[in-house]
């Protein structure tokens, strides 16, 4: 089988694991803890790596990071749009591609993440596909 998807997975993990280095002083309390959350799901995201040779559970474990991404995702955006994070938008020195690049890291993550999924699924599709064919 094609691992395409594995690129995309190691990408998506790694702008996950990029919150680590995030040191603003927005991120407080709960807002520390669901990125702390996120970065845990970089680490499962690499973990899925681990069930290559299971297609099937690996599109389902990677279906479920997916959902739980997305609702930490929200979830870390509003306590970041809560806490003032984004007032520092547009100050003008040179935080400002760094805030870029660290606070839009997880719509990435789930770019590559979606992409990843979506040549999973095609991937087994056409092999399901070609089985039939040959029964």
């Amino acid at each position: 089988m094609e691992f395409r998807h594995s690129i995309f997975v190691v990408l998506s993990g790694l702008t996950y694991v990029l919150l680590l280095f995030d040191h603003s002083e927005a991120i407080a309390g709960t807002a520390q803890t669901v990125q702390i959350s996120l970065v845990t799901m970089g680490g499962l995201i690499f973990g899925s790596l681990l069930l290559y040779r299971n297609a099937n559970t690996q599109l389902r474990v990677l279906n479920l990071l997916q959902i739980l991404v997305v609702l930490l995702t929200a979830i870390y955006y509003y306590l970041l749009w809560q806490n003032g994070a984004f007032a520092d938008w547009f100050r003008g020195d040179h935080q400002h591609w760094w805030f870029m690049i660290i606070k839009l890291s997880p719509i990435f993550g789930y770019g590559f993440l979606s992409v990843s999924v979506r040549i999973l699924h095609r991937n087994l599709r056409l092999i399901k596909s070609v089985d039939r064919l040959r029964d």
